[in-house]
């Protein structure tokens, strides 16, 4: 479910307390890269477990046949926050 909006051509982080619950049910951690509209499924999940939901840097590899990405190193670059708290735009 948290990587649902994807489907609908929408590459963006979700709410990190819905990640963590899905997590926390079973849901594999996964890396969303806006970018290059790619939903990489985290082969070492310990190596993410610290960071779900915020915004990192990962330096790593993407396995060519079955498309894991093994995270080798990850930097935190800015905490996520719940949805309802994130500042609202102003409208123009």
């Amino acid at each position: 479910m948290c990587t649902g909006r994807a489907s609908g051509g929408v590459y963006t982080g979700t709410n990190p307390d819905c990640a963590k619950q899905c997590v926390a049910k079973g849901a594999k951690i996964v890396l969303i890269v806006p970018d290059k509209k790619r939903i990489l499924i985290v082969a070492n999940q310990a190596a993410a477990k610290g960071n779900i939901g915020d915004y990192v840097e990962v330096t790593g590899e993407v396995d060519p046949g079955t498309k894991p990405l093994r995270i080798d190193s990850l930097k935190m670059l800015e905490r996520a926050a719940p949805c309802a708290t994130r500042p609202q735009s102003s409208p123009k």
